[in-house]
C-alpha cells in the first residue's frame, strides 16, 4: 500500500483534494497562492523600507545636532 501526498485545501472549514478539482478551481488556487506570496514579499519590503527610513531620519537628526554644536562652539570662540 502506497501513501500519496495529495494537496489538500480548506475552504470555509471543509477540506478538498486539489487534484479532484476542475482546472478552473486549480487555477484559482494557484492565483490565491501567488497573491499570498506577493503580499508576504511586500510586507517584508515594507519592513525594510520602514527601517531604512527610520535610519536616515535618525542620521539627519544626528547630523543637524552635530552641526548645531559646531556652530555653538564657533560662536563661543569668536566672543
Amino acid at each position: 500500500m502506497t501513501t500519496e501526498n495529495k494537496e489538500i485545501v480548506s475552504v470555509d472549514g471543509k477540506d478538498y483534494t486539489v487534484e479532484d478539482m476542475t482546472p478552473e478551481q486549480q487555477y484559482i488556487i494557484a492565483q490565491v497562492k501567488n497573491i499570498n506570496s506577493k503580499k508576504q514579499n511586500i510586507n517584508l519590503e515594507l519592513d525594510q523600507l520602514n527601517a531604512a527610513a527610520q535610519f536616515f531620519n535618525n542620521a539627519l537628526g544626528n547630523s543637524l545636532k552635530t552641526e548645531e554644536k559646531s556652530e555653538d562652539t564657533e560662536g563661543a570662540e569668536s566672543e
